[in-house]
């Protein structure tokens, strides 16, 4: 993710915590990863440290679920409040079943006082979800028809999963 978006943004100021050596040891040797802006801490430890952030691209998987921080509420809200006024945080969820993609709805729901946007990935299991501190909104389908018209976007990829 961070070498696609060095490309599609090269302004941006791009940093990635991850836990394990091996991943950052990988990452650097086979996807070109910048060793200088990667940390290796614990997501639930290291997330105080930025602030003002635009975008917070949150993709945790453990071998069989995913972290408990991700079901902490302190964690949510130490997130949440390193966005900036327009920031977005985005995860990249693996849930289990339906039931295990609304309670995750409704957990973000309730941290961050606004409805959750919700997309399935076609032939994947993965759910993507985007919140912030205030309501987010897609745009309407002529907008996005301009978009995928030009080639910016791929409409299939916009699978909204409503509740």
């Amino acid at each position: 993710m961070q070498r696609y978006l060095h490309k599609a943004l090269p302004d941006a100021k791009i940093h990635t915590l991850e836990n394990n050596s091996a991943v950052i040891q990988s990452a650097t040797d086979f996807f070109g990863l910048n060793p200088h802006k990667v940390s290796q801490i614990d997501a639930s430890s290291g997330i105080d440290q930025f602030k003002r952030v635009d975008l917070l691209f949150v993709d945790l998987f453990g071998r069989q679920d995913h972290p408990h921080c991700l079901h902490q509420a302190d964690f949510l809200k130490a997130c949440l409040q390193t966005l900036s006024a327009q920031g977005v945080m985005v995860f990249n969820l693996l849930p289990s079943s339906a039931t295990h993609t609304e309670d995750w709805l409704a957990f973000l729901h309730l941290q961050c006082g606004f409805a959750p946007l919700c997309f399935a990935i076609p032939q994947y299991q993965n759910k993507v979800i985007l919140c912030a501190t205030r309501p987010l909104k897609l745009p309407d389908m002529q907008t996005l028809a301009l978009y995928a018209k030009d080639g910016s976007i791929n409409l299939d990829y916009l699978t909204l999963y409503s509740l």
